[in-house]
Formats: C-alpha cells, sequence, structure tokens
C-alpha cells in the first residue's frame, strides 16, 4: 500500500468516524462543506475540537446534526 493509499484510509476513517459524532451517515458528511479546528493555546495545548459548516450547503442535512449552534458550529 502506497503512502497515499494509506492516508486515504486514514482520512476516511476519520471522517466516519466524525460522521459518527455528529450523528449522520459518512455520505452525509461528504455531502457537506466543512472545517474542523483544534482549540488550543500558544503552546499548543488542546483543549478540544470543533467542526465550522458552510450554512449555504446542504441545510436539509445540518438540520439533522444535534447541538449545532446558530454559526453552524459544534464543539466535540
Amino acid at each position: 500500500m502506497s503512502n497515499r493509499e494509506l492516508e486515504d484510509k486514514y482520512e476516511e476513517e476519520a471522517n466516519r468516524e466524525l460522521a459518527k459524532r455528529l450523528g449522520i451517515n459518512y455520505d452525509e458528511l461528504m455531502e457537506l462543506d466543512y472545517e474542523v479546528h483544534e482549540d488550543a493555546n500558544d503552546d499548543g495545548l488542546v483543549y478540544g475540537t470543533y467542526v465550522e459548516f458552510n450554512e449555504e450547503v446542504a441545510p436539509e442535512i445540518l438540520k439533522k446534526i444535534e447541538g449545532l449552534d446558530e454559526n453552524y458550529t459544534i464543539i466535540l
């Protein structure tokens, strides 16, 4: 298995886990436009992770995500 294939496999596994945590399926997650961010201090200590979604992409899927705030952000 090449490095690229390994990276793709890791990314897919991470996306499947994210979809599960959001309460949607993998295919629905792939339809969304989103960014995953770490909440960290200047020393790199990570306090948590949050996801920001583009509200204009697939709003019917966004409605399924429990805990999504008015800014289309969810803390994981």
